[in-house]
């Protein structure tokens, strides 16, 4: 079976061309032709290594969060009435969090715990005229149905 010939008829498209050489055998495309080989050039481009900086735990990042979540927590809860006393809680510690977050956390990293304190501060505002609102509500309906 090794010596079968080709059909009559039948022509080489390799017929009468160059063969490549002996490097360039293994299924590998030779260079074009016409070209000269390469010398000299431009030496290789050094990139700097390492590209982003390692990631390990950022001091603080947990109360940066947490004071993230009681802030928006304290925000809502300041809307429910006598709710608002815990609301008034929730903002204080998440005030007192955000504040040791954002002396614990490095420079340019505190935008969580910046957050937080602002929800923070925003909620503590709220909570307090909501509930001084609510009180002299109460206080006038009291009076009212007593008279």
């Amino acid at each position: 079976m090794d010596n079968q010939q080709p059909p009559q008829g039948y022509q080489d498209p390799n017929a009468g061309q160059q063969q490549p050489p002996p490097e360039y055998q293994n299924n590998a495309a030779p260079p074009p032709q016409g070209y000269p080989p390469q010398q000299g050039g431009y030496p290789p481009t050094q990139y700097p290594q390492g590209g982003y900086p390692p990631q390990g735990p950022i001091p603080g990042k947990g109360k940066a969060i947490a004071s993230l979540v009681m802030g928006i927590v304290s925000v809502v809860l300041a809307w429910f009435g006598y709710l608002s006393i815990v609301s008034l809680v929730l903002a204080i510690v998440g005030l007192i969090l955000a504040i040791q977050a954002r002396k614990e956390m490095p420079v340019g990293t505190a935008g969580m715990a910046t957050a937080g304190m602002v929800l923070s501060i925003i909620a503590l505002a709220l909570a307090a005229i909501l509930l001084i609102c609510v009180a002299i509500a109460g206080a006038a309906l009291c009076a009212v149905a007593s008279y």
